[in-house]
Formats: C-alpha cells, structure tokens, sequence
C-alpha cells in the first residue's frame, strides 16, 4: 500500500477545492502550518504524507483513509498491478 498524490488530487477536485481551500481546512484540523509545496508534492507523488496527515485529509476530505491508498501488487510476472 502506498499513499495516491493522484487520488488526493481527485478527491480534492471532485468537491471543487482549491489547494489553499485544503491546506487552510487541514492546518485547522492539524493545529500545524502546511506549506502549498508540500500539498504540491504529496500530489505528484514527490513526497508522502506522514499517517497523522492522512487522517488529517480523510478528514478534511470526507473519505477513508482507504480512498487516499493505492494498492501495489505482483501480477505474477514480475510486473506491479496498482489498483
């Protein structure tokens, strides 16, 4: 299992959220101050999340912690299979 920049992404255009609409929502949820880079790399998947801000954008988000995984697999043949 590895955390989705692209899932985060979707989930936050698909409520019409702007990416400083999310990290205002999750630095009140979190207490701490997120930078825009920081959101910028969690969705191209230069960086991942710590497991406390996950829960953080489940929350701000309205989905599972589940939503925002992607799950990593061998096919059988040596290739990966993410669903």
């Amino acid at each position: 299992m590895i955390f989705s920049g692209m899932r985060l992404r979707s989930l936050r255009e698909t409520q019409n959220m702007k990416r400083t609409d999310l990290l205002k929502e999750l630095c009140r949820v979190r207490y701490r101050n997120y930078s825009n880079q920081t959101l910028i790399n969690w969705e191209e998947n230069k960086t991942e999340p710590k497991i406390n801000d996950v829960i953080g954008l489940s929350q701000v988000l309205s989905c599972t912690i589940m939503d925002l995984i992607e799950y990593v697999t061998d096919d059988g043949n040596g290739m990966s299979v993410r669903f």
